[in-house]
């Protein structure tokens, strides 16, 4: 795990507006969409579960539109080498921060013992 390099986060701005993420709602159109009322805003993907990206890209890491960044991927799972292949694969696609969601309350997810 130690060949990934780590990034330095950036400082930002006391006053951020963030765009929550949300399951089936935050695909690349919505974020390109949030981007057009304000450029101020940092847009969140839905959270992606580690073990799918993984095991078989389910969903679409494409950044579509430049104007989309800043943008932080959120990613949560149970398996600790599953979330940073994962977390990898986000900075390799392109994600500007890695958010890692450690108690989904949602229960697609929960139900399925996922963490």
């Amino acid at each position: 795990m130690d060949d990934y390099p780590l990034r330095k986060a950036e400082k930002r701005s006391e006053k951020e507006f963030h765009v929550a993420p949300m399951v089936a709602v935050s695909y690349p159109e919505f974020r390109y969409w949030m981007r057009l009322f304000t450029k101020r805003a940092i847009v969140w993907t839905d959270m992606m579960v580690a073990n799918t990206l993984v095991f078989g890209t389910h969903y679409s890491m494409n950044l579509n539109y430049e104007v989309e960044h800043p943008v932080v991927a959120q990613v949560g799972g149970n398996n600790p080498e599953e979330i940073y292949e994962a977390a990898c694969q986000m900075v390799d696609a392109g994600f500007d921060e890695i958010n890692l969601n450690a108690e989904c309350p949602s229960k697609l997810v929960t139900t399925k013992h996922q963490f």
